[in-house]
């Protein structure tokens, strides 16, 4: 199965079952009890979680009756990846990792077990890491989804220290949105870790390889920001989000169907919108109303939101239900 197309497809044709037939133009509008009827079809097939976890019904009471058009295009285009999809994706993210590393001369075909004990697998860590970090989440998944065992699974500074054992190092994390979180994992130095003290020494030399498989990538982490810093990185996200996926820009899939002045029109409102929830900078920061780096997202994955995605979404600020909340 191609796991590029399941999670642009699949999944995002269900969802926009959910108002396709009432949102082909601006002004038309789909009966709230439709939607509820929908939500209903996708929890009871596992698409959607729970409602305490994917509150849909709470988030549309946000909504003005002026500015249901709006939220019905965003929840149409929400992308929601559930356990197993999320499982998927990773497994097909290291896979092409692995497919790219056998088919070079540095691996024999077909593979050995000794071949993967040179591959050591290493979690994303944020700026003060934490039990929390989606690493941590993502390095259990490894054991557990793909039996990779735990002694070639380990957090940045120990696979430093460990660098004679291995010639290949992977980073597995879901979603990369700025590359913000795995630039600052390369450029972080461990004063304990010899021979090297982050993996951008490690990069200068040539003993070794450095891989990010991401479930999910943007374009704009991958080819602006850490291709641009990191050239010997090698990327293998299962999917990538193009500027189309931006719903802050009116040429996005968001506002298909719609003219260029009707799409700049929701735009405007969706900017309003987003204030009402508290979030009115247009910084790209964590209080930017289009999203981190303004990358204006429509993802969620079971585990959490992206603070890449729209803060409509998961905002709790000023009373607003989100349809997600953040991790914690």
């Amino acid at each position: 199965m191609d796991y590029e197309k399941l999670s642009a497809t699949t999944l995002g044709d269900n969802v926009h079952i959910v108002v396709r037939s009432g949102c082909d133009s601006f002004g038309k509008f789909m009966s709230i009890a439709l939607i509820s009827e929908r939500t209903d079809h996708f929890r009871d097939f596992s698409v959607w979680p729970r409602q305490q976890d994917f509150n849909v019904e709470g988030w549309i009471q946000n909504f003005a009756g002026s500015e249901l058009l709006v939220a019905k295009k965003l929840l149409a285009s929400f992308t929601y990846f559930n356990k197993p999809m999320t499982a998927a994706l990773m497994r097909h993210s290291v896979q092409k990792f692995l497919s790219s590393a056998w088919g070079n001369h540095a691996f024999p075909k077909p593979p050995t077990s000794a071949d993967i004990n040179s591959v050591c697998f290493v979690k994303c860590e944020g700026e003060d890491p934490r039990a929390t970090d989606s690493g941590n989440l993502f390095a259990r998944k490894l054991r557990d989804e793909l039996r990779v065992p735990d002694n070639n699974i380990m957090a940045p500074a120990e696979a430093l220290r460990k660098a004679a054992h291995f010639r290949h190092y992977v980073f597995v994390d879901d979603f990369v949105g700025s590359g913000n979180q795995f630039i600052d994992t390369l450029k972080r130095t461990h004063s304990a870790a010899t021979p090297y003290e982050s993996f951008e020494s490690l990069l200068f030399g040539d003993k070794h390889t450095v891989s990010y498989c991401p479930c999910v990538a943007t374009s704009y982490a991958q080819f602006t920001r850490i291709s641009s810093i990191f050239p010997k990185v090698a990327l293998y996200p299962a999917h990538v989000l193009i500027e189309e996926h931006n719903a802050t820009l009116p040429n996005s899939r968001v506002w298909h169907g719609m003219s260029a002045d009707d799409a700049t029109r929701a735009i405007e409102l969706l900017r309003s919108i987003s204030k009402r929830a508290g979030y009115g900078e247009d910084d790209g920061g964590q209080d930017a109303w289009h999203g981190f780096h303004g990358l204006g997202l429509t993802l969620g994955f079971e585990h959490g939101i992206p603070d890449a995605s729209l803060p409509v979404f998961f905002s709790e600020r000023n009373g607003w239900r989100p349809l997600m909340r953040r991790a914690s």
